[in-house]
């Protein structure tokens, strides 16, 4: 069975056996120029039906990661539409396997109303995993119910993958630690909350 790829190599040969002809004044007809052009044509379109798919692809796999991850996650498909403002029709064929078109206004709208100010989080790899590394804090900070967190700046910047997970272990740690010296100070008898307190009085 003759494979795609194959195919377009068996193609091009054809039209670079053509072109020799016409260089070396061999006799060509002029439908076989017509008809290695439309090759070439033809062999683009594919080309850029393929990529159409796996864009589709992508997109399908990001909105399902998020649905299912999104820090106030996970949500149904009927709780994801009413949040993010997008008929639940839509969405499901989005997530369908082979994807489906979405307008960039029904993308930008989905990251708004998920938090996410950075509009290319559907479109672009890199960004998509360094937004669900800081999304993994914030659902980090819910779970260790932490309330506030005091930062030098509300966006993070030019900052690697990679440093960002450190960054995430890091304060999961940090919260861990609170949390286990909190249920300890819970434990501890009254008299033992009021050693302080009392040598102070004295």
């Amino acid at each position: 069975m003759q494979t795609i790829a194959t195919k377009r190599i068996d193609d091009a040969l054809c039209c670079t056996r053509r072109w020799g002809a016409v260089q070396t004044g061999e006799d060509t007809p002029s439908t076989d120029l017509s008809a290695a052009g439309e090759a070439v044509q033809s062999a683009a379109q594919q080309d850029l039906g393929e990529t159409f798919t796996e864009a589709r692809r992508d997109l399908a796999r990001r909105l399902r990661y998020i649905r299912q991850h999104h820090p106030e996650g996970p949500f149904t498909l009927e709780a994801f539409s009413e949040t993010v403002g997008v008929s639940k029709r839509n969405l499901a064929q989005a997530e369908s396997p082979t994807g489906a078109n979405l307008r960039i206004e029904t993308l930008i709208r989905v990251a708004y109303n998920l938090g996410i100010d950075r509009w290319a989080y559907f479109l672009d790899e890199e960004i998509f995993d360094r937004v669900n590394v800081e999304l993994s804090v914030v659902k980090e900070f819910a779970a260790k119910r932490v309330e506030t967190v005091a930062l030098r700046s509300t966006h993070v910047q030019n900052i690697p993958g990679e440093t960002l997970a450190q960054l995430s272990e890091l304060i999961a740690g940090i919260t861990s630690l609170g949390q286990s010296a909190n249920e300890i100070l819970q434990d501890m008898p009254e008299s033992e909350h009021g050693i302080g307190q009392d040598r102070r009085q004295r």
